[in-house]
């Protein structure tokens, strides 16, 4: 049995199609052309139920716009199933349901093919499939399933700061620890803020309207890609570790903008461009906990930042220094 060496020499007018298109809408949203990211397909024999997990290593964000899995099945094939990523951390991705396509000879459903059209972190992954006991593999895989991916590494955009470092002018509200600063361009904003041995965030009000602003020295991790949420979370703890899975305590409704102006670390600001009161309810829910941005379409890619000290007895000067200084 012969195994073709990429999916676009399959000779299927459907699998030409799904490429087409697939491409297509990589082009359209993104302007980056996809690629073969992932190959272990050869020429030789194959057998049944792979010996080994099939691994493959992201090194950047990575948007996978199809997957496929081979199953010969000693010409027999095999209905369609589904296609997963599990992550080394144990977030699975996925999974995600295939088409079946004819093989070599008319083998029936001998490639299954998924468009999963998703973004994931950089990292190690296995590829799950819902029925390895008719997956391909042989020795020239090393005991692994036979999987070909397409798709390309994500550019992450630096997005500018839209604050910058407050610089203080003054005072509003001493007991409520509401100052009036200068933003890098020069705007007024009124802030309140919390700093740590290797943290200072910032949340206050500008013109351009409410926002939480944090410097810290720490690595980023992940980088949450929209659409986004917003939200005071309680993290959930598990075997006595934390986790990156959070309770929802209150959700902020409104427009937000995000942005990332260092993507080595982990420096981020949220601007909310609905009603600051709310927003500023929402953060001060997070007190003893943490504010979270985080991806609705990939939930474990978050930023998180911890609220110490700020309550809600500091929202009414805040509303109010802004009203006399900033005219909101």
């Amino acid at each position: 049995m012969l195994f073709p060496r990429t999916l676009t020499i399959i000779s299927t007018t459907l699998v030409c199609a799904m490429i087409s298109l697939s491409s297509a809408s990589v082009q359209t949203a993104a302007g980056q052309q996809a690629e073969k990211i992932f190959d272990n397909g050869n020429v030789y024999a194959v057998q049944n139920r792979p010996t080994r997990p099939t691994v493959v290593v992201f090194n950047a964000p990575t948007r996978i716009t199809q997957i496929m899995t081979y199953h010969w099945n000693n010409g027999r094939g095999s209905p369609a199933g589904t296609i997963a990523l599990r992550s080394g951390s144990g977030e699975t991705y996925g999974p995600w349901r295939t088409v079946g396509l004819p093989g070599q000879g008319g083998v029936p459903s001998a490639y299954w093919v998924a468009l999963p059209d998703i973004t994931v972190p950089p990292g190690t992954y296995t590829v799950i499939d819902s029925n390895p006991s008719t997956w391909a593999h042989n020795a020239a895989t090393s005991g692994t399933g036979i999987v070909v991916a397409e798709g390309f590494a994500e550019v992450v955009q630096e997005r500018g700061d839209p604050i910058g470092a407050l610089q203080r002018v003054g005072t509003f509200d001493k007991a409520r620890r509401i100052d009036v600063g200068r933003t890098a361009a020069g705007a007024t904003a009124c802030y309140f803020r919390e700093a740590g041995s290797s943290h200072t965030l910032d949340i206050g009000l500008t013109a351009e309207g409410a926002f939480l602003r944090l410097e810290t020295g720490d690595s980023r991790e992940t980088t949450p890609a929209p659409p986004l949420r917003v939200f005071a979370g309680k993290q959930i703890a598990k075997g006595g570790y934390a986790t990156n899975v959070f309770t929802v305590l209150q959700a902020y409704d409104g427009e937000i903008e995000f942005f990332t102006p260092k993507p080595e670390q982990g420096d981020f600001v949220v601007l909310a461009k609905g009603d600051a009161k709310r927003f500023f309810d929402m953060v001060a829910r997070a007190k003893d906990e943490f504010v979270v941005v985080q991806s609705v379409a990939q939930p474990a890619n978050t930023d998180i930042v911890a609220i110490y000290n700020f309550t809600t007895a500091a929202i009414p000067a805040l509303l109010s220094c802004a009203k006399a200084h900033v005219g909101s």
